[in-house]
């Protein structure tokens, strides 16, 4: 049995599959709730949902621009 313990923190995919599911965690929350703000005519929180959806946007880019950009390149022998 290999008793070796690895730091998932490390890996990028561990940090491109959180950011995924984070995206599509809060994108299936927010089309859920926009049913629910159409109708009880709630036009003001409306803009806010939207507000929230584009900060976890840009957030999830941001991410993967970081993991992508911070990650160690592999060079080629």
């Amino acid at each position: 049995m290999n008793e070796r313990i690895y730091n998932v923190f490390t890996h990028d995919g561990f940090w491109v599959w959180s950011l995924l599911l984070l995206f599509y965690g809060g994108t299936y929350f927010f089309w859920s709730y926009i049913k629910v703000f159409y109708a009880s005519g709630g036009g003001k929180y409306l803009n806010l949902a939207q507000d929230v959806q584009t900060l976890l946007n840009d957030c999830v880019y941001i991410g993967f621009g970081l993991v992508f950009f911070l990650y160690p390149k592999r060079l080629k022998n």
